[in-house]
């Protein structure tokens, strides 16, 4: 069907550019330029009417809708050409044909309403910036109009009457349909396999346009009337025919064009702003006046191009918002326990070594502990890995309201913590609350279970001279293991100043500590 309507469309176009060149004779030109407009908007009214008859949902909805529009085309038409061209006389307005003619922007309206999409998750100052690209579109569609058409017509008329109303209405009516298919097209909210279907049904209906202009302007200056508008009439529906034959088609849009397509919708106000002001500059440097009327919608699309930004504004703030707060969330992400919530062996490593720096300079005492869950194997194979992670996270909440706030609570391994305690702490009285509170029973799947730790604690007064986070980690690491030893519930601690000599090697470090232990509390 497409492959019919492509040949059906390259037929067409020849023939009407080899009539126009007066191969066929002035018959054939006036027959053809009388009517081939209707026969083009039944053809295309048909085609419509039969491939909505063969497809569902939105590509029925659409082609039912432009079906109707160019059903009213050809009545009007049809209206139009029996008053021209039988009874030979000028068709007058207000009349009958004009609800025709209006029928099809109308309905076109209403097709694209139906394929238009609302993306997900998509902010509301989007579709406001979206609304007021339209309005300054259309206001600058309306300036140029008014300048090259409407303008005229009012002045050659010394004022406005309903039929010069009406056209007016009409063809400012087909500019915002286009600007409407424009915008839809460019903000991607037609669906990926109805792009092709859309930008021929744009094309069609920019053909329809351009072609209504080419007639209305004459008339507004009173110049003479060319039949070559009349082409424009028939080519139209005919892209229209080839836009309901189309079907749906499977491609996505790339990386590329996506890209080309948002610039071309952030660009098109301006783009289209500017020619407005061109088209007031160049009616100024040839009246040698402003138009008042050009001046006044001037105003407005400045007002609603200055809004515009100002959502703009707010939309980049919006982001650059959701971005700190998207890197806040990372970087908790990657210095927090995603089980417990506390702080992580990378930040509590990196806390440790600028502790450990800030002392060269300002020595103070610094207490650091390993805790270890005794036995906690026996918990995860009795009652789960569910109730593994419970106690886990519980132990760690307990950690931490016994400890200061701008103390560090860790998870360093997977039953183990570290305790970080700045000066003004007293590491062995917080030892003991942690090994009291710790006691306290866990509800498991309706039994109440007892879970003990052991500690190892280092202390370091501030004047110990020069130690690497390693080798503080390695005596903390061995006081809690010689904890362990003792059956668990229990506290090892070291105070670095009682250690005298730096161990060289871990069976050194071991005999060391052994030597200066205290009794498990």
């Amino acid at each position: 069907m497409a492959r019919r309507s492509l040949v059906v469309f390259t037929s067409t176009v020849l023939v009407l550019l080899l009539t126009g060149f007066g191969v066929f004779g002035k018959y054939t030109f006036n027959l053809l330029a009388s009517f081939g407009p209707l026969i083009a908007s039944l053809t295309a009214a048909g085609i419509c009417w039969r491939t909505a008859r063969q497809t569902m949902g939105t590509e029925r909805a659409w082609r039912l809708g432009m079906a109707t529009g160019m059903g009213g085309w050809f009545a009007a038409t049809a209206f139009w050409t029996i008053h021209q061209n039988i009874f030979h006389t000028q068709l007058s307005s207000p009349s009958l044909a004009d609800i025709g003619f209006f029928s099809l922007p109308i309905s076109a309206l209403f097709a694209l309403a139906c394929v238009a999409r609302e993306p997900r998750s998509e902010r509301r100052h989007v579709r406001v910036v979206l609304l007021l690209d339209c309005v300054a579109v259309i206001g600058s569609l309306l300036v140029v109009i008014w300048l090259t058409d409407a303008g005229e017509m009012f002045s050659a008329n010394a004022g406005w009457n309903l039929a010069h109303g009406l056209a007016i209405a009409h063809l400012a009516l087909n500019f915002v349909l286009l600007v409407f298919v424009l915008m839809l097209w460019l903000a991607r909210r037609v669906s990926e396999s109805l792009r092709v279907q859309v930008a021929l049904l744009g094309l069609g209906l920019l053909i329809l346009a351009v072609s209504n202009f080419l007639y209305m302007y004459p008339g507004a200056t009173g110049s003479h009337e060319t039949d070559f508008s009349r082409f424009g009439y028939i080519v139209g529906p005919v892209v229209i025919m080839m836009a309901a034959s189309t079907t749906a088609s499977s491609a996505t849009t790339s990386a590329t064009t996506a890209v080309f397509l948002r610039r071309a919708l952030m660009s098109l106000p301006y783009c289209v702003v500017a020619v407005a002001v061109a088209a007031v500059a160049f009616g100024f440097v040839i009246r040698k006046e402003l138009d008042p009327m050009a001046l006044t919608l001037g105003w407005y699309i400045s007002i609603v191009v200055l809004a515009r930004q100002v959502f703009i504004l707010r939309e980049d703030r919006a982001k650059l918002d959701e971005l700190a707060s998207a890197q806040a969330g990372l970087v908790y992400l990657a210095e927090h326990d995603p089980l417990t919530g506390v702080a992580n062996r990378s930040y509590f490593d990196r806390h440790l070594a600028q502790a450990l720096q800030a002392n060269k300079h300002q020595p103070e005492a610094l207490a650091i502990f390993f805790i270890d869950v005794d036995d906690f194997k026996s918990i995860n194979d009795r009652y789960g890995h569910v109730a593994g992670d419970t106690v886990l996270t519980l132990l760690a909440k307990r950690l931490e309201r016994c400890v200061r706030s701008d103390d560090i609570v860790a998870r360093v391994g997977g039953d183990e913590f570290a305790l970080l305690l700045r000066a003004g702490a007293w590491p062995k009285s917080v030892a003991r609350r942690i090994l009291d509170a710790v006691r306290q029973p866990y509800s498991l799947n309706g039994e109440w279970v007892v879970a003990t730790v052991s500690i190892g604690l280092v202390e370091l007064r501030g004047d110990e001279g020069d130690l690497s986070a390693d080798e503080l980690l390695a005596y903390v690491d061995s006081a809690m293991y010689r904890a362990k030893q003792s059956y668990g519930a229990a506290l090892v601690s070291y105070d670095i100043s009682e250690l005298t000599i730096r161990p060289r090697s871990g069976q050194e470090l071991n005999a060391d500590m052994a030597a200066k232990s205290s009794k498990p509390a």
